[in-house]
Formats: C-alpha cells, structure tokens, sequence
C-alpha cells in the first residue's frame, strides 16, 4: 500500500507486480485518502483475480473496429448503421461523427462505423 501527497489532496493506493508468461504486469489501484476505506476492498480484490483466462467463449471475442465508409446514396444515420451490422447505439455513432442521432448524409460522405463484437 502507499500514500502520496499530491498538490490537489492525498491519495492511497496499492501496486502489485504480477509475472505471468515471461512478463511482468503492473497492476495499480489508488483513490483520495477519504474514499479509500471505501475502495480498498475492490481495488484489492481485483488484482487478486488476475489469472490465466480458460473460458473460450471469451478467448475467441475480437474488438470492436472503427470502420469509415462513403455513403452511396443518401441515408440515414440509423439506415447506415443497419446496413453496416453496427452493434453500436445511435448515440455512439453520433459523437463519434461528431452529428446528431438523426442526421443524414449525402452520396459522397465518409461515416464512422463501429463494427465487430
């Protein structure tokens, strides 16, 4: 465990080092002093956790990727979300064309996609 003074208050933590595969992991959990009680139990128990994965429906989930595609005709946000099997919400797709959830675009427009599991 360590405790730090920091020009905004104090904080607490704890850091483990964890060697698995031939690497050495850092695992780093800290909160101000008044939260820690609070945390402490948590931040502990999740590096105990640490450990090989075995579970292979987990073991086979692959990213998600940022697709970017041009718009052949025009469409809707959602139409294009459809057409592209984008599993993201509406919303995410709308900040990250920096548009609303309902906008539209033209033949020609390049639109963010978020595709994968």
């Amino acid at each position: 465990n360590f405790r730090v003074q920091t020009d905004q208050g104090v904080l607490q933590g704890k850091a483990a080092f964890v060697d698995y595969k031939g690497h050495t992991y850092q695992l780093l959990g800290y909160t101000t002093d008044q939260l820690w009680a609070q945390y402490q139990g948590v931040i502990v128990g999740s590096m105990g956790s640490f450990r090989r994965l075995t579970d292979s429906k987990i073991l086979q989930m692959q990213p998600r990727h940022l697709k970017i595609i041009t718009v052949g005709k025009s469409s809707t946000l959602a139409e294009l979300a459809k057409q592209e099997g984008s599993l993201a919400p509406l919303e995410t797709l709308a900040i990250i064309n920096q548009t609303d959830a309902n906008a539209s675009f033209k033949a020609g427009d390049r639109v963010k996609m978020v595709i994968g599991e």
